[in-house]
């Protein structure tokens, strides 16, 4: 049982990963039209949110022994994705967005954990 805290500090959690996607795309398009400069934070910052708000749901909904495994999962299928679209000749691979999946992720796990740790301290 998730106590009220956790759950506001993990819906906190979900919602400035679920923002962090339309921003980055927003940022990205306003590079392409010539409105800014890129920087690396503008190139990920959508990978960085996709991947940790998957992973955020995917744990919160998961049972405490299968929340690894299933933080895995997302950056992994993500990662699969990016290699099998890197096939078509104008998509590239990039090394740096399975980087974003797997830090995003882990950091979402991470929370998890903290927040599952946290209740059943005080049970």
């Amino acid at each position: 049982m998730i106590t009220n805290i956790s759950k506001k500090i993990q819906g906190l959690e979900l919602a400035i990963f679920t923002l962090m996607v339309p921003y980055g795309e927003h940022i990205q398009n306003e590079v392409l039209l010539g409105n800014g400069d890129y920087t690396w934070a503008v190139g990920h910052i959508s990978d960085i949110g996709y991947a940790g708000g998957l992973t955020a749901v995917t744990t919160m909904v998961s049972r405490a022994e299968d929340s690894l495994r299933n933080a895995l999962l997302v950056p992994t299928a993500m990662s699969a994705l990016e290699v099998l679209t890197s096939f078509h000749p104008k998509i590239g691979f990039d090394w740096q967005d399975v980087a974003c999946y797997y830090g995003a992720a882990l950091f979402a796990y991470g929370i998890n954990k903290i927040c599952r740790t946290n209740t059943q301290n005080q049970e």
